[in-house]
Order: C-alpha cells, then structure tokens, then sequence
C-alpha cells in the first residue's frame, strides 16, 4: 500500500501557511516569511473534516486577529470602540 500526502500552500500578511492531508482533516504550519514579522502564539493546527480553503480562512483570522493584538500593545492599531475617520469627499453641486 502506498500512501501519497498532497501538500498545499497558501500566502497571508507575511505568514506561509503550508497544509498536508491526513485522514480525512489538514495539518496546518504557519511560519512567517520576513524577519521582520512576529512569530506567532500558535504555529501548527489540525482540522477535522474541513476543506483546505474553510482551513485556510480559519487561520488567516488568526494571524489578523495575532497581528492585531501585537499592534495595539505597540500603540499601532486602535481599539475597535474607538470612532474611526470617515472617509468624506465634498458634494458635487449640480450647477
């Protein structure tokens, strides 16, 4: 018996997310791709019956949700209760 492990990739804010088939689930690793980039809290995941793109949106919430907490301890991101600026552009009149 031969078993063939298909391996996926995918790309988000910086992080690789590289995936592998098991069974009937995906193993996840997220590793950033820049020095630059935080290494996150939690780096390996495992689905249970879940498709590679449901899987993949899962972790990329997770890397936005990481690197927007690492941003506010740094003062970069503001808090969600604060109001945010409204992007106004001035009526064009009718004359």
């Amino acid at each position: 018996m031969r078993l063939v492990s298909l391996r996926q990739e995918a790309h988000h804010r910086g992080y690789r997310i590289e995936g592998v088939k098991q069974g009937e689930g995906i193993l996840l690793r997220v590793t950033p791709t820049r020095p630059d980039l935080p290494t996150l809290r939690y780096s390996r995941f495992r689905t249970l019956r879940s498709t590679w793109l449901k899987a993949v949106g899962v972790v990329a919430g997770y890397i936005d949700e990481s690197l927007n907490d690492t941003g506010r301890r740094f003062g970069l991101v503001r808090n969600k209760t604060e109001t945010k600026i409204a992007d106004v552009r001035p009526k064009e009149s009718g004359i």
